[in-house]
Formats: C-alpha cells, structure tokens, sequence
C-alpha cells in the first residue's frame, strides 16, 4: 500500500478518524470503524463530489465514505486517520451512538460498556401508505399497503412481512426495485390486504364493527 501499512498486520483492529470541528471544549470530533470495514473497495477518502471539490457542508476538504454503516462513522473535515488496536476512545465512539436496551430510560443509570458502539444501519422499514391514523372500513374489503425497507452493510433485503393483527398472522409483500438502481440494499414494496381473511380473529372481533383500528406490524429478512 502507497501509505506503508501492511494489511495483513494482525495488530490493526480499527481505524480512528479525526475531523478538524471541535466542540465547545476544543475537542476535535472523532470516532472509528473497523480495520476489516476500511479495506473494502467501497470504502473511500473523497475530495470531490460531482467533479468538483467537496461542499463545505459536506466535509470539505475530505471526508469518509463508508456505505453501509451510520453517518456518525463518516466523518467530515477529515484531518488524521490512525491505525490502531483499539477503538477510538473519544466521547462520540464511547459515550454517544449506542444501542442501549429499551428498558433504559434516559433517566436511568446508562452502562455505555455493555453494547457496542454502533458501526452498520440497523434494518428498518417504513409504511408510506396508508397514512398514520388512517381508519379503513371493514366495508371495504381490502387495501393496499405500500412502504420501503433497507438493511446496514450492504446486505439485500430477500422478505418484508406484514401483520395486521398484531402478529398473530403474517402476509409476505411484494419487493420491487429499480433495475437501474446501485443501492441492492434498499427496497420499496407493496401488498393487497384482504380483510376478510382476518375477520374470523377473536382480536378484531373485539374491535368495532364498523371500523378497524389495528396497527400495521413489518418485519423484514436480510441476506
């Protein structure tokens, strides 16, 4: 490698990133990714965006580009990268961007050595239709429903399911992607919900008659 770095040296674990804004205190930012995360191809320093030099917004003069994990990791204004054993020791590696327990409030003591810090997006998923609040008549029959999906570490999305009384049942959607796309890890998918199959469900059978109420659930199945 141009840099010197041998990357086969077992000692390297992670790669600490220091940008050049600092916070009230002086301190620079400055957080880390994994060794194994830095040597993918896709991982990149950028000086351009769109043939031209870096946007300050966006981290001018360099900046980290690592798909797949959360944006807290990329780090802008990038002013030394350091080899090292260990991860960053720094308030936003060790106290910031963790996934605690929902159990934990924010009042709560909060352990931040008992989860890791947080490096790939989690998977997600979103309905877009219907809307929050919406209120579909039993009359009706049945309803579309349609959202998206996506996974961290570019990993694909191969099922998205659907519930409609509180998971007890499931309906798996159809995914669909453009195939002109470059991102295989997102999805938008849609699904026909036929009300008549749940009717015989003691659970809606407790609701109104005249109208359902339930929440829609998502679950989603990576590669």
């Amino acid at each position: 490698m141009k840099a010197g770095i041998d990357p086969n040296d077992k000692r390297i674990k992670h790669v600490i990133l220091r940008g050049a804004d600092m916070d009230t205190e002086g301190n620079n930012y400055e957080t880390s990714i994994t060794f194994e995360k830095a040597m993918q191809d896709e991982v990149i320093i950028a000086y351009k965006m769109n043939d031209e030099e870096i946007p300050r917004d966006h981290g001018y003069p360099m900046r980290l580009i690592a798909p797949g994990i959360v944006g807290a990791r990329q780090v802008k204004f990038l002013s030394a990268i350091i080899l090292s054993e260990e991860e960053s020791t720094s308030h936003w590696q060790k106290r910031d961007y963790r996934g605690l327990p929902p159990y934990i409030g924010p009042t709560d003591y909060q352990d931040f050595e008992m989860v890791p810090s947080i490096q790939e997006y989690p998977v997600q998923s979103a309905f877009c239709s219907p809307a929050a609040s919406t209120k579909i008549s039993r009359s009706k029959g049945e309803f579309d429903v349609m959202g998206y999906a996506w996974s961290g570490g570019g990993r694909g999305i191969i099922r998205v399911e659907v519930s409609i009384d509180g998971g007890e049942t499931w309906q798996a959607a159809e995914l669909v992607q453009d195939p002109d796309q470059d991102i295989v890890c997102l999805n938008s998918w849609n699904l026909n919900l036929n009300l008549n199959l749940y009717l015989s469900s003691d659970r809606l059978q407790r609701k109104s008659e005249r109208k359902l109420y339930n929440k829609l659930f998502c679950k989603i199945e990576i590669r």
